[in-house]
């Protein structure tokens, strides 16, 4: 699917990484010690794995979409605003 980099720049996910990436790098700077410098990782981690899992519960709806089916059960609804008949099978 194209898009525009409004469209990808505005997503919701997006908007709503954007204090989390700031406090993750406030978090980082104030790392003094062993102890901050873990507890940014895990933190950071925690995000990551969030993020990942994420995006493969949204690509596996797409790739059944793409495939004509709906998507599976449970999977979020989307969340751009966007159409998602926009999807085009086979794309």
């Amino acid at each position: 699917m194209d898009q525009w980099p409004d469209e990808v720049l505005g997503h919701p996910r997006h908007l709503a990484a954007q204090p989390v990436l700031a406090a993750l790098i406030q978090q980082l700077r104030d790392c003094a010690n062993v102890k901050d410098g873990y507890e940014f990782q895990q933190a950071l981690f925690s995000h990551l794995d969030a993020a990942d899992t994420a995006r493969a519960v949204f690509a596996q709806a797409v790739k059944r979409m793409h495939a004509g089916k709906s998507p599976q059960r449970g999977a979020p609804d989307p969340q751009s605003g966007l159409d998602p008949s926009r999807v085009k099978p086979g794309s």
